[in-house]
């Protein structure tokens, strides 16, 4: 079927049509609902698209991320939030009001949260050059600072930036998890090491009582239990 033959059947699609084919990682249905109408991917869908859960259980780097990416290739209108999330560090610095720096979105984030997130790097720096909080906590049940935001999505340059910039490597989610559990359970070995080696605790419980190493047994994450076991944790 060709694309123009794709793109007359959707043409008629409707932002919630659209936002389930996004919901439903139809990359199909999302390339030619855009190529009909590229208008349809502002507002929530790249949002939605942003925090696309793998098999309900990691979260995906925005470049690996294909529903994304093709939304952003057709340049929708980005909100701050967005904007923090995957714009440049210009189009951040004209969009950012002081009074906005730390101010939430509907998800309960604020940009520093969004940036973190993403991995993007320039607008992390440019967030906490402008003064946002580190220690700002999401208005969700897990609680989570812009340090713990940033382990959902594994980017080492970002972690490892807010631990030069001091955040706290033992704060805990609203669940009890710290840095350490989500790195052992996305079986991440360089950002274990990295957390380990600016004194994490490799005995820390969650709420349910388990430790890191308890999560990289649960994942199957060998090389992961290897190293904390080599660090005398049982």
């Amino acid at each position: 079927m060709t694309t123009l033959l794709f793109a007359l059947l959707f043409a008629a699609a409707t932002p919630d049509d659209f936002l389930q084919a996004v919901k439903d990682q139809d990359a199909v249905k999302v390339r030619s609902m855009l190529e009909a109408d590229p208008s349809i991917a502002n507002g929530k869908p790249v949002t939605y698209a942003l925090f696309h859960l793998v098999n309900k259980v990691s979260f995906m780097q925005p470049q690996k991320n294909e529903i994304l990416q093709l939304i952003l290739a057709h340049h929708p209108k980005l909100d701050l939030w967005q904007t923090a999330a995957l714009g440049t560090s210009d189009d951040l610095a004209k969009m950012l009001k002081p009074e906005q720096v730390n101010a939430l979105n509907e998800y309960g984030w604020a940009p520093l949260h969004m940036a973190t997130f993403a991995g993007n790097v320039p607008n992390v720096k440019l967030l906490l050059d402008r003064g946002a909080d580190m220690r700002l906590r999401a208005k969700t049940k897990f609680r989570n600072s812009p340090f713990l935001v940033a382990m959902l999505t594994s980017d080492f340059e970002t972690v490892k930036l807010l631990l030069d910039r001091g955040a706290d490597v033992l704060e805990r989610q609203g669940e009890g998890d710290t840095a350490l559990h989500e790195a052992a359970a996305n079986g991440d070995l360089p950002l274990v090491k990295l957390l380990v080696e600016r004194g994490s605790d490799l005995n820390a419980r969650d709420d349910d009582g388990k430790s890191p190493l308890d999560y990289a047994v649960q994942h199957k994450h060998d090389e992961v239990v290897e190293f904390l076991r080599s660090k005398g944790v049982r």
